[in-house]
């Protein structure tokens, strides 16, 4: 079952709107006798079971698939010789605003894929509290605008997960189809290359990537 909805928040009030549709319904048939009012009960509560199942499997596989893509961009992208990530100086990842790489179990999949290898995450409620880092993920609760301003001038690969983002600065932008249950990858280059970073060719020809300027 299909609905219209963009985010993990929207896919919430979609099923919470169904549902309270569904029982409004059942309750307001005054000629229906109370055995065929129970039976419709049970049928809601039944879908609602499997719309909360479906929902919290949808918020999993996305935070799965943008934890692992972000795990792996340290091997795709290319810094300047004196900021780029070294046996001395490990890959940091930021994390700007509500961490979207946690399922609704508490798994954080770039933590999980950055396991056993020279990376440090760093998690910044504000852009107040920003330190240096090679990547930064700017979530959706948070002002891209001022990520950009505080990263200015520097080498560090800002990346999105809205729609559209790639057009407004962020380097890499990464989209969750909910329909498909895949992520696909806004990327301007010409933003990344402006930063200083390199991205590697392969990635950009990647059918899973769109090119914006």
């Amino acid at each position: 079952m299909l609905f219209p909805c963009n985010s993990n928040l929207q896919w919430s009030r979609c099923v919470g709107s169904l549902v309270a549709a569904r029982i409004a319904l059942i309750l307001s048939g005054n000629r229906m006798k109370t055995g065929q009012r129970l039976l419709g009960l049970t049928v809601v509560i039944a879908l609602l079971s499997t719309l909360e199942k479906e929902a919290s499997a949808q918020i999993n596989r996305e935070a799965e698939l943008k934890g692992k893509m972000v795990g792996i961009l340290g091997s795709l992208v290319t810094w300047p010789p004196n900021a780029a990530p070294s046996a001395a100086k490990p890959l940091t990842i930021g994390v700007l605003g509500n961490n979207p790489f946690v399922d609704g179990g508490g798994v954080d999949y770039l933590q999980q894929k950055l396991a056993g290898t020279n990376s440090l995450v760093l998690k910044f409620a504000d852009v107040n509290a920003y330190k240096d880092c090679h990547i930064l993920v700017v979530a959706g609760n948070a002002d891209l605008k001022q990520a950009l301003e505080k990263t200015a001038g520097k080498p560090v690969l800002v990346v999105s997960e809205a729609a559209g983002l790639a057009k407004q600065g962020a380097a890499i932008n990464l989209v969750f189809d909910m329909v498909s249950n895949k992520i696909r990858l806004e990327i301007n280059p010409a933003t990344a290359r402006n930063a200083g970073v390199q991205i590697n060719q392969g990635l950009l020809r990647s059918p899973l990537v769109d090119i914006v300027n």
